[in-house]
Parts: structure tokens; sequence; C-alpha cells
């Protein structure tokens, strides 16, 4: 059973929508017994993040993936911003293939 967890999450962030898309981008990957860790924050504290990791000035970045490599079953993390509930949803999916190892140009 995949786990999903939830942090830096507001009463706002449509839980049930992201927890729907990363289990059903796992399940169509074949990803079993596997962790992935969901934070959501505000468009700040998201160019924050771009700045910090990315080394790049980007207030329009609304995902970002960090795979785990270091621990068994834990897949990555995933910080996505605030903003409408599919939207949020496609990002989650949308991070959780980064975090399979599935890339585009």
């Amino acid at each position: 059973m995949n786990r999903i967890n939830f942090y830096k999450a507001g009463s706002h962030m449509p839980r049930k929508h992201i927890r729907s898309a990363i289990s059903g981008t796992l399940l169509a990957h074949g990803a079993h017994d596997v962790a992935v860790s969901v934070s959501c924050v505000d468009k700040e504290k998201m160019a924050e993040y771009v700045k910090k990791y990315y080394k790049r000035d980007d207030k329009e970045h609304l995902v970002l993936a960090f795979p785990n490599s270091d621990i068994e079953g834990d897949l990555g993390d995933i910080i996505i911003q605030n903003t409408d509930i599919e939207t949020m949803a496609g990002l989650a999916a949308h991070a959780t293939l980064h975090l399979l190892g599935v890339h585009h140009d």
C-alpha cells in the first residue's frame, strides 16, 4: 500500500484530489509500497524554494519534485504552490512522474 503524507498543508489544500492524483499515477506505473510527502506553499515560498534549489528567480514555477534514493520505500517529496484544485491535482500527478523517473525536455 502506498503512503501519501501531507506537511505544511492548510485547510484549503485539496488533500482528497491530490491523494487521488498521486495514487492513480503510482498505480498506473506499478509502484507499490512507497511513500510520497507533499507540502503545499504560497507563491512567495515557492519562489524562495526555486531560488534556493534551482538558483534562479522564477515566480511562475508551480511544483517541485525531489526524489529520495536514500531511504528504501521513500519515493521523495513534492512541493506544490496553492492554486485551484484541478491544477494542484495535475501538478501532483506530474511531480509523481518525476519521482518515478519519467522526465520531459
